[in-house]
């Protein structure tokens, strides 16, 4: 286990915080809150694929599979805006209902 490994909880305490300043900070600028918050999972993404903080190669697929999840809701999450039409936010929020239950069916079957 190296040094990065083992700076998973700062990192995961740091994301947290990064999303509470999201929410909290930049409530009247919706276009930079959904770009901080993509850059910000993408980062953590991206550290997870890198640095495998995890003892099993599982344990480690499963994270990066979360962070996906992650990164597909919070992408859809943000079509329920007034960015798309409501045709196109009924369609996304069946989409947003298939992906949590394919993730909720996966995670009881693990």
């Amino acid at each position: 286990m190296d040094k990065w490994s083992r700076s998973f909880s700062l990192i995961f305490c740091v994301r947290r915080f990064i999303v509470f300043c999201i929410i909290f900070l930049l409530i009247e600028s919706g276009g930079l809150q959904i770009v901080v918050f993509s850059i910000s999972n993408l980062v953590i993404f991206a550290y997870n694929g890198a640095i495998q903080p995890k003892k099993t190669r599982e344990a480690n697929w499963w994270m990066l599979a979360e962070e996906y999840i992650i990164l597909l809701t919070s992408s859809l999450i943000f079509c329920f805006s007034e960015f798309l039409e409501p045709e196109a936010r009924y369609i996304a929020g069946w989409m947003l209902c298939a992906v949590l239950s394919a993730y909720v069916l996966a995670s009881i079957l693990q």
